[in-house]
C-alpha cells in the first residue's frame, strides 16, 4: 500500500492520474475507486486529465461498480433484488408475523409506523455494510428482539429475492482464489475519508493478494506526523489511514500553483488556528481581496446578492462552469434559488434528489385512496381530476383536433365541473350519487352539461367504473384495472411533455409504480391489507434519477460534496451555526452505547459510532469548503434563516476574530447608490 497526500492546496487528482498514466503505459489495468456520491464529478475531472488512449483503458468506479465489473455475469445476481420500498414491505410483513406470534415486546407498538420501517431498512443496509450478523445483536431485550426481526427478514429473502451482497461475494471469491484481477492491476482510491467494514476488508484482501493499492487523501505533512491529532482539521483522514498498514510508502504532493496565494494562506492558517498550541494574533488575513464574508438580512437577499455577483462575473468573462454554490441544506434553498436565478437568466444545475412525491402519478394514487378514506371529499375529487389522467374527453369522434386542443377542452370542462360542485355543495359520496340538477340559460346548454357532468359522475360512482370498483375494495387486482383504464391518457400526457427531462420523469414514475406493484405481489401475494398504505408510502419515498450536468452551468450542491480547488469562484451560503459545521445525525434504532456494545460482541464487524466519527468528519468537510475555491471565496450568513433569527457559524466568527477578515454587509440595494456588482443585467 502507498499513500499520496498533501494539504488542501495540493493538486491530488493530477498526481494520482499521473500514477495511473504510468501504469497504463506499462500495460497494467487500473481501477480508480471513488465514493459513489461524487463519482460523476470526479470521473469527469479525472478523464479531462487523461490522454485519449488512457480514457479508454481506465475504469473509474464506486466499490459496488468495481465488484459488478467482475460479477455481472454471475448466476447469483440473476435473482431480483428488492428496492428500498420493497425491503420496507417485507419488514412490514415480518413485523406482522412476529406480532401475531406474540414475539414482540419492545417494538410491538411500532409495527404500523412507516418511520420505523424506514429505520429498519437503513439498519439492515448498515448491518450488511458493517459485516454485522443478527447473532451479534445480543445482550439486552431490545437487541434480542431486533435480532429476531433481522433473522426472520433474512429467512424471508431466501429463494425469492437476492440475499447475497455483491461486495461480500466479491470478497469471498477473491479470498478463495475463485476470481482474480488482471495481472499487476493497480487500485487507486481518491475522495475517501471513511470506509465501511466491508470496503476495508476488500482492500485488505486485495493487498494480501499482492495487488498495488494507492490511497490519495488530503492531509498535511504536519498532521501526518504529529502525535496529537484530536481537533485537527485533518483528524478524519488521519484516522482513516491509521486503519491500514502504511509504513514507508508515503508520497507528499506539492501545492497547486494555480490557487490564489491568499486562499493558500487561508488553508494553512485554518489548520494552525485549530491546533492546541495556537497563539492568537500571529496570523492575519486583513483587507483580503480574495475572501469575502457576507452578512445578509435573510435568505432571499442572500441569494439575490449571489445572483448579481454571478452576473457580474459572467459579464467579465467568467464561464458558468467555473462557479459553484454550496448550501448547507439544499431543500431550504431550492424554492429561493430557482426563481431568482431564472429571473437573472443564470444557467445552473441543482445537484439534489428530486422526490417523485409531487408527480401527477403520485397525486393520482394518493387522491384515489383518499376518496375511499374520506368519503369523496370535494378536494379529493378535484385533485384526481386535475391530474388529467382520467379520460374525461367527450368530444364527438368525428372532430379531428390536436392533443393540445383536447387538453384545453378537458381543462375547461374540469373547471366547469368544479364550479358545479361548489355551487351544489357536493362534498361526499352520497351527494355525488344524487341526480344532478342544472340551471342554465337554454335547454341546449343544460343538455350539454348533463351529458358531460353525468359521464364524469359515472367515472367516480358507476358500477362498471374501475375507479368506483377500486374504492369499494382497494385491492391489488382492482388497482391494476385502474392503471389499464388511465394508461391511454397517461400516454397522451407523456407525449405532451415540454422537454425531454419531463418526458423521462413521466416514464420513470410509471416504471417505479410498476416495480412497486411487482414487489408487493411477490411479497404479499393475495393479501391486500396493507396495499393502499404501502403503495402511497412507496411512491412518496421514490426519487428520480439524477441527470449529471455536462454543459456550461453553475453547480449548486451540498457542503458534503465540496472538494478542495474544484472551482475558480465559490459561494458558500447559509453558513449559520445549525448548518456549518453540519452534523447530519439521523435517528437510528440503536443508541451510541448500544453500537459500542455490538462492536465489542462482533468478531469482524463494526458499526459506525455516529457521535464520535461524525464530529471529525464535520470538521474535515467544513475545512474543504474553505479550500474549495481557486480564485475567490464568498462565505455568507443570513441573519434570518427560515423566518428565525440565527447566529453565524462559529467557524465564520473565528475567521473574523482570529484571522482579522472583515464582514461585508450586503444591504438591500438603494436606488441612489448602486455598485456595479449589484446590477443584474449588462
Amino acid at each position: 500500500m502507498k499513500v499520496m497526500y498533501g494539504d488542501f492546496t495540493a493538486n491530488l487528482t493530477q498526481a494520482l492520474v499521473q500514477q495511473a498514466e504510468i501504469a497504463l503505459k506499462n500495460k497494467r489495468k487500473v481501477f480508480y475507486l471513488v465514493p459513489s456520491f461524487m463519482s460523476v464529478d470526479l470521473e469527469s475531472e479525472i478523464l479531462e486529465l487523461l490522454t485519449i488512449h488512457s480514457q479508454i483503458d481506465l475504469q473509474v468506479l464506486s466499490f459496488k461498480r468495481f465488484a459488478w465489473y467482475f460479477l455481472k455475469n454471475n448466476a447469483l445476481f440473476k435473482t431480483p433484488q428488492l428496492t428500498e420500498v420493497g425491503k420496507a414491505m417485507l419488514f412490514r410483513k415480518v413485523l406482522t408475523e412476529l406480532k401475531e406470534e406474540d414475539e414482540l415486546v419492545i417494538f410491538k407498538g411500532e409495527v404500523h409506523q412507516i418511520g420505523f420501517l424506514e429505520q429498519l431498512v437503513n439498519f439492515s443496509n448498515e448491518m450488511s455494510e458493517s459485516l454485522i450478523k443478527p447473532s451479534d445483536l445480543s445482550g439486552s431485550i431490545k437487541l434480542d428482539e431486533l435480532a429476531k426481526i433481522m433473522m426472520r427478514y433474512q429467512e424471508s429473502l431466501k429463494g425469492q429475492f437476492r440475499e447475497e451482497d455483491i461486495i461480500e461475494v466479491f470478497i469471498n471469491q477473491i479470498s478463495q482464489g475463485e476470481l482474480t484481477l488482471p495481472n499487476q492491476a493497480l487500485i487507486i482510491l481518491e475522495g475517501f475519508s471513511v470506509l465501511t467494514a466491508k470496503e476495508r476488508q476488500l482492500i485488505e484482501i486485495l493487498e494480501k493478494k499482492g495487488y498495488e493499492i494507492i490511497f490519495g487523501t488530503f492531509i498535511s505533512e504536519k498532521a501526518m506526523n504529529c502525535q496529537t491529532i484530536i481537533g485537527n482539521v485533518y483528524e478524519a483522514p488521519r484516522n482513516f489511514l491509521a486503519k491500514f498498514n502504511i509504513q514507508q510508502d508515503k508520497i507528499l504532493v506539492n501545492e497547486d500553483t494555480k490557487i490564489d496565494k491568499e486562499l493558500t494562506k487561508l488553508s494553512k492558517y485554518w489548520e494552525e488556528i485549530n491546533e492546541w498550541h495556537f497563539q492568537p494574533s500571529l496570523l492575519t488575513l486583513p483587507d483580503n481581496a480574495t475572501i469575502e464574508i457576507w452578512k445578509t438580512l435573510n435568505m432571499v437577499e442572500e441569494v439575490k446578492a449571489v445572483a448579481k455577483k454571478i452576473r457580474f462575473l459572467v459579464a467579465n468573462g467568467v464561464d458558468y462552469q467555473n462557479i459553484q454554490v454550496l448550501c448547507g441544506n439544499l431543500a431550504d434553498y431550492n424554492g429561493i434559488i430557482q426563481p431568482i436565478f431564472d429571473k437573472q437568466e443564470i444557467y445552473y444545475y441543482f445537484d439534489d434528489e428530486v422526490k417523485q412525491v409531487n408527480h401527477l402519478l403520485v397525486e393520482f394514487v394518493e387522491s384515489l385512496i383518499n376518496l375511499e378514506k374520506y368519503n369523496y371529499r370535494y378536494e379529493d375529487i378535484m385533485r384526481l381530476l386535475r391530474t388529467e389522467l382520467l379520460p374525461v374527453n367527450f368530444l364527438e369522434s368525428d372532430l379531428l383536433i390536436s392533443d393540445e386542443e383536447e387538453r384545453f377542452c378537458n381543462r375547461r370542462l374540469i373547471d366547469n365541473f368544479e364550479l358545479f360542485l361548489l355551487e351544489k355543495g357536493i362534498n361526499s359520496r352520497s351527494a355525488l350519487e344524487e341526480k344532478f340538477i342544472f340551471e342554465a340559460s337554454s335547454q341546449e346548454e343544460i343538455k350539454k352539461k348533463r351529458v358531460e357532468f353525468e359521464k364524469i359522475q359515472q367515472i367516480f360512482i358507476g358500477k362498471q367504473s374501475p375507479i368506483a370498483q377500486f374504492i369499494d375494495s382497494s385491492s391489488f387486482t382492482k388497482f391494476r384495472d385502474v392503471l389499464e383504464f388511465i394508461q391511454p391518457q397517461f400516454s397522451k400526457v407523456v407525449k405532451l411533455s415540454t422537454s425531454q427531462d419531463e418526458m423521462n420523469q413521466h416514464r420513470e414514475a410509471w416504471n417505479t409504480l410498476m416495480s412497486l406493484l411487482q414487489e408487493y405481489h411477490a411479497i404479499y401475494q393475495d393479501d391486500d391489507r396493507y396495499f393502499s398504505e404501502m403503495l402511497v408510502s412507496g411512491l412518496k419515498n421514490a426519487v428520480f434519477r439524477k441527470i449529471p450536468a455536462s454543459i456550461n452551468l453553475v453547480q449548486i450542491k451540498s457542503y458534503e460534496l465540496s472538494r478542495p480547488n474544484t472551482s475558480d469562484y465559490v459561494f458558500a451560503i447559509g453558513l449559520i451555526e445549525n448548518n456549518f459545521p453540519k452534523k447530519d445525525i439521523k435517528p437510528t434504532i440503536l443508541s451510541e452505547e448500544e453500537r459500542i456494545h455490538v462492536n465489542e460482541v462482533s468478531k469482524n464487524g463494526k458499526l459506525l459510532l455516529i457521535k464520535t466519527e461524525t464530529t471529525s468528519q464535520a470538521m474535515f468537510t467544513a475545512s474543504q469548503v474553505f479550500a474549495s475555491a481557486r480564485k475567490k471565496l464568498f462565505l455568507s450568513s443570513p441573519r434570518i434563516y427560515l423566518d428565525e433569527a440565527k447566529e453565524p457559524s462559529r467557524f465564520l466568527k473565528r475567521l473574523v476574530e482570529e484571522l482579522g477578515i472583515k464582514y461585508t454587509v450586503k444591504e438591500i440595494v438603494q436606488i441612489n447608490h448602486i455598485d456595479l456588482d449589484q446590477i443584474g443585467s449588462y
